[in-house]
């Protein structure tokens, strides 16, 4: 995608197992139907660390920016 350029910012909830879950897009400048979905699929596979079953989910609000240079 050379000629890509903007911000896609995902919402999702880490597991205290490492899982991804509840992935949206929160907010985005661009859309791609390509790339968007691409990126939604590796995110949901990603594998965090484990944590103590007791700190629960964590919110995660990420952005992903795509500058030319």
């Amino acid at each position: 995608y050379p000629y890509l350029e903007g911000e896609i910012v995902f919402k999702f909830k880490i597991t205290a197992e490492g899982d991804v879950r509840d992935l949206e897009i929160a907010s985005t400048n661009f859309d791609s139907e390509l790339l968007n979905p691409c990126l939604i699929q590796e995110l949901c596979v990603t594998e965090f660390p484990k944590v103590q079953a007791s700190c629960g989910n964590t919110k995660v609000k990420y952005p992903f920016v795509f500058r030319l240079k």
